[in-house]
């Protein structure tokens, strides 16, 4: 009878036999918080060696992406102004072009913050796309006239790297000839990019909801598109393909101030002005000023930026 209540309160009883005065159970419990929360603090503060020092101020890029090239209605002249889609700086705000509101004659973009988690993550991707160490360049082999060069730049760790690579997008036949290494260079910085611009994995490391980015002053770059006597440079036929509206602030042929080598002008616009001016710019227009037809391209100017001649480099 003894054996078979032994047996019975082995396998049945659910009360468990007590060691040192400790409940076993209660034992493993703890050691197991114990492990989860090292685990929980580990993950919560990255180890030193992980985190990468970079620009802090919000005026300091921590990562620029560009992309140039020549318009394809601009004149070939009159490079087609710089414009950065997508930037980070040092205080986590995030401005990129804003998918909805840039036309060939104007962009605006959008922006976030991010937290500092969320600059180490892009600073990480940076990273596992290449983009540290001596620059380089990732060009196709082929492309046309219309594709531009991107130019990713990151500043961090008290280095600088910058890739560029003209037609980047381009794959198959504008990648013949090149090595393997670098077609897959190519994908991995195409891939960052994109995911990048896209916000992607970076939807727990946000301080504030995407929106329109809305600085004091724009940069204004204009050029003439047909003179007084009609003529060019710019075709009679390129200038008909676009509506053509009176400019509203000062006569462009003197305003703002010239562009080093450039057959261009600019100016910074604000308060009043720049009230004026966005509350005409609906649609790509040319515009009339003085009896001359001109080309205008408009921006915001960024946090990094103090000067007209920033939109046009």
């Amino acid at each position: 009878m003894q054996s078979g209540r032994s047996t019975a309160n082995a396998r049945g009883s659910l009360k468990e036999p007590r060691v040192q005065g400790r409940h076993p159970s209660r034992v493993v419990r703890r050691q197991l918080i114990a492990v989860i929360a090292g685990l929980l603090s580990a993950s919560c503060s990255a180890p030193a060696d992980l985190v990468v020092e970079h620009p802090t101020g919000g005026q300091e890029i921590v990562l620029q992406i560009e992309n140039q090239g020549v318009g394809p209605m601009h004149p070939m002249e009159v490079i087609n102004p710089r414009a950065p889609s997508l930037t980070v700086y040092g205080d986590g705000r995030l401005i990129r072009e804003s998918p909805f509101g840039t036309r060939d004659f104007f962009t605006l973009y959008d922006d976030i913050m991010l937290s500092e988690a969320g600059v180490q993550q892009v600073l990480a991707d940076a990273r596992a796309a290449g983009l540290e160490g001596h620059d380089r360049r990732l060009d196709a082999v082929y492309g046309t006239d219309g594709d531009g060069t991107s130019i990713i730049t990151v500043v961090a760790g008290g280095a600088s790297h910058s890739s560029s690579a003209w037609n980047l997008d381009g794959t198959g036949q504008a990648e013949e000839g090149l090595s393997r290494e670098v077609v897959r260079q190519r994908q991995t910085l195409r891939r960052f990019v994109d995911r990048l611009g896209d916000l992607a994995g970076l939807s727990n490391h946000t301080l504030s909801e995407l929106g329109p980015y809305e600085p004091e002053a724009w940069a204004v770059v204009w050029a003439v598109a047909r003179g007084p006597q009609q003529d060019g440079p710019w075709s009679e036929e390129m200038v008909a393909g676009w509506q053509i509206r009176a400019w509203p602030l000062a006569d462009l042929a003197n305003f703002g101030e010239a562009l080093p080598e450039r057959a261009a002008r600019c100016a910074l616009v604000e308060g009043d002005d720049l009230a004026e001016l966005r509350g005409s710019v609906a649609q790509d227009t040319l515009w009339e000023s003085g009896g001359v037809t001109y080309w205008v391209y408009l921006r915001p100017l960024l946090p990094d930026e103090t000067h007209c001649h920033s939109a046009h480099r």
